[in-house]
This record gives structure tokens, sequence and C-alpha cells, in this order.
């Protein structure tokens, strides 16, 4: 949009927005000089008159920003604004942007729902506004509850991600790897189960700690059956000191954290999200899932877990633009210290087994990246 077409309209281009309490853009806004602004900035017209606009600008090599985006009052929720924006993606694609970013008022709602619906999530912000994010480049992305100390395939599907969602809303199950895993007690596979209170039909998120000494008490149980382990030492270390770092209170909050800590040691470097902060309207079954990818933002691969393959629509993931693949995940043999292998057992397995560089490397690391 070149500068002269704002210029020659511009007492028109601020009426766009005149009934907008605390609008605030002058024509000062409009004309001034920022980098790359003409060429990536759009206006709709009726006419000889501008209805909407999308103003934005270079803020990296690889990313654009969207200072100020409106449509005139009249023709709202018709379809103008979702085409606008739609246009703007495509104009940032060309042009060789990665992403697109923007700020939004935390008091504005509905305008947080229209940009989750167009693909960008929020990345950051403060006490008054949301800084929200839309990669313009396919993403993986995996969704899955947050289980307690899970096996090497869970964190094997997140390191092939480039953002992994807790499904922390999601009902809780009793009896269930949300709270209990199995760990090598002498070549029998042993529980590890954090104590929970709860109601019947709580999301997981809902669910609490029943028993403040918990962490001592697991980690006693750790270190009586791996204290002999060949990488004990160098393990407890890290994983003793994570441990006293876990929040109090709820089970959803303490999994992600631990989940989080082992990620960065493993030098899993995913972005995570939660199910809980997104906004996803009261959608179910793959048009839920279908939600949560696109609120990841932008273009999106979706890992899923192989049973996923059982009751998912493989034609409405295509129909929304998503690219539907599974998680294939062999479980490794090491050495542990018995004559039968027991796979599926707590990631602390492997730890204390073989130690974290050859967790990483051998377990993680290789097809890090869809």
């Amino acid at each position: 949009m070149p500068r002269e077409e704002i210029a020659a309209r511009i007492d028109d281009f601020v009426a766009v927005a005149k009934d907008v309490p605390r609008e605030y853009w002058t024509q000062e806004h409009f004309l001034r000089e920022l980098p790359q602004k003409w060429q990536l900035s759009l206006a709709a017209w009726l006419g000889n008159r501008p209805v909407g606009y999308a103003i934005l600008s270079r803020r990296t090599r690889q990313r654009a920003h969207l200072h100020h985006f409106m449509v005139a009052g009249d023709l709202r929720r018709q379809g103008l604004g979702e085409a606008l924006l739609n246009a703007a993606i495509c104009n940032c694609t060309r042009l060789g942007y990665a992403e697109i970013s923007l700020k939004v008022a935390i008091a504005s709602e509905g305008a947080q729902r229209f940009y989750r619906r167009h693909g960008f999530a929020v990345s950051g912000g403060d006490g008054a506004y949301r800084e929200m994010l839309r990669s313009l480049r396919p993403r993986t992305v995996t969704i899955h509850q947050p289980n307690y100390a899970p096996w090497l395939g869970y964190f094997a599907k997140m390191a092939r991600a480039d953002v992994f969602i807790f499904l922390d809303d999601a009902q809780y199950t009793k009896n269930s790897y949300i709270n209990r895993v199995q760990i090598d007690a002498g070549g029998i596979p042993r529980w590890l189960t954090v104590p929970v209170s709860y109601r019947f039909g709580d999301s997981i998120g809902a669910v609490r700690i029943s028993d403040a000494d918990w962490r001592r008490s697991h980690l006693d149980t750790l270190k009586t059956y791996y204290a002999h382990a060949a990488h004990f030492g160098s393990v407890w270390t890290w994983l003793s000191d994570i441990y006293a770092g876990l929040p109090d209170g709820g089970l959803a909050a303490s999994n992600q954290a631990l989940i989080e800590a082992l990620a960065a040691k493993l030098g899993i470097g995913c972005r995570f999200l939660r199910s809980s902060d997104l906004d996803l309207g009261a959608a179910t079954g793959d048009d839920r899932l279908i939600a949560l990818l696109r609120s990841a933002g932008g273009g999106v691969r979706y890992l899923s877990g192989k049973g996923g393959s059982n009751y998912q629509d493989p034609a409405k993931f295509a129909a929304a633009g998503i690219d539907l693949t599974y998680s294939e995940f062999v479980h490794p043999a090491y050495d542990q210290g018995h004559e039968t292998f027991l796979p599926g057992l707590s990631i602390f397995d492997a730890l204390f087994r073989i130690g974290l560089d050859r967790t990483a490397a051998h377990f993680v690391a290789p097809g890090a990246r869809a």
C-alpha cells in the first residue's frame, strides 16, 4: 500500500475506528515511517472509501509485526476482517517472513478469540497486553496429558515437536499414568504413585496432591532401587534439586514442571502450552483437537500417538489444512542389570542406567524435528 494512498485519504483512515472506545491512532501514527511498512500494509476499499486496514512493519528479518488492524463499524462481522487478515498473512509469506506478531489488550477477549481462530498463540505479555505470534511455516504439534515422570516414548514424541500441548483440562482417570509410573524394583516393575485427592469428573488440572511429603518418599524409593546404577550419582545431583523445586498443590502443575525440567536437561527445545489456557469453545472430539492445533499458531503438522489412528478421522484434519502423522517409537533395550528387559518404565530408569547424554543421544535426539 503506497504511503501516498494513506496520505491522500488520511481523515478517512482515522475515521474507520471512530466508534471504537479509547482508540488512540492519529494521522501521525498512520504516516510514521517504519521498516518495510508500505510493502507490508494493506487497506480494504468500498469504492473510494477505506473501510479497513492492516498496518504492519518489519520487526526482525524473520518477523513482521501487525501494529493496527481495523474494519469499519458498519462492515464488521461480515467476513471482511477475516479476508483482510488472511491477505496480510499471505503478503507476509510472499515477502519471506517466517512469523507475524501483534499485541492485544487483555481486556479485549473478542479480539483474542479472533486472532486465535486465525492461528495466533499467546507468546508473552505484561499487565495490560498479551503478545501473540503466528508462524507462517508449518510447525509440528503434539498433545498429551501431563503424565507423571513418563516413559521414553513420551519424550521422543516431544523431541519431534515444535509445540507440545499439555492436555490438562481433560477428565482425570484413576489408576492411569497421570499420577503414577513404573520403575525397576530388582527385575520387577513397581508403581511409583503420587497420592491425590479428587472428585469423579474432575479435570486433571483440578486434581490435588494429598500428601505434602510425597517428594521425599519418591526420592527415597528411587534411591533404594537405583543407588547402585552406573549413573545414579550424577543424575541424583540435579534430579533431587528438580524435585525440591516442584510446586505444591496441583498434580498437573507438578507433573508439567517435572516434564519441562527433564526436557530441558535432555536438550528438547519445543514450546510448551496448556490446553486450559486456550479458548476452544464447546468443541469436542476431533473438532477439539483441531481447535487446539490451530491455537498453536500457523500451519500445523499434527504428530499424534499411534493409538489415535483408532478414533481420529483423517478427512477432518485434511479439511482443516492439518497434516496428520503418527508417532512410531521402538523402545530401545539397554542393560538393566537383569536378564529380562522391562520396557515402558519411567525415563528415570534410562537416566540412572545409561546417563543423561546417552539417553538424550540415543532415545531423543534422533528425529528431534519432524
